[in-house]
């Protein structure tokens, strides 16, 4: 919630160009905080754009195959544009996008750094962003977050005094 809130407040008062890569694998939704339609929802995203990296060079533009474009009312006269985890809102998605994550190398601090580095790269070409937002949390293994934690300029963890936390 707080990177989304981020998100519109530096698009629309600053009018910056934002791209959020939903990595939270284990329970994405970034996109449900921009009333996206099905056919929006319906695009491939990281899980997809990885396996599809490892299969061939060219790849579709990512505007066209791996990204949703957020609607003016939540950026104003900046954009921000959603990498979502993958297509997952249909039941078959669903199945296809869990099989696509249990194929690709995450589970290594070198491999994710490597598919990570790469996707950042394409972003940074493709959109010429003013900021990357990644929405993550460390789930069931830590390199993802040591993996972010070498990628980012800054991170910021929001946490709770509850158990999990502890």
């Amino acid at each position: 919630t707080a990177l989304a809130l981020f998100a519109s407040y530096y698009a629309i008062h600053h009018k910056k160009n934002v791209v959020i890569m939903d990595c939270d694998f284990e329970a994405p939704g970034i996109a449900n905080f921009y009333s996206l339609d099905a056919l929006s929802l319906s695009k491939t995203g990281i899980v997809e754009y990885i396996l599809d990296k490892q299969t061939t060079e060219d790849l579709p533009d990512l505007r066209q195959k791996y990204a949703i474009e957020v609607g003016r009312e939540y950026c104003g006269d900046g954009s921000i544009y959603i990498m979502p985890a993958g297509s997952l809102y249909a039941e078959d998605d669903r199945n296809d996008y869990l099989e696509g994550l249990a194929r690709i190398d995450i589970h290594g601090a070198s491999g994710a750094r490597k598919h990570f580095e790469d996707l950042i790269g394409d972003i940074n070409e493709e959109f010429e962003p003013d900021v990357i937002l990644i929405d993550s949390r460390t789930g069931f293994n830590d390199i993802f977050g040591l993996t972010v934690y070498q990628l980012s300029s800054a991170v910021i963890g929001f946490f709770g005094n509850d158990i999990q936390t502890k």
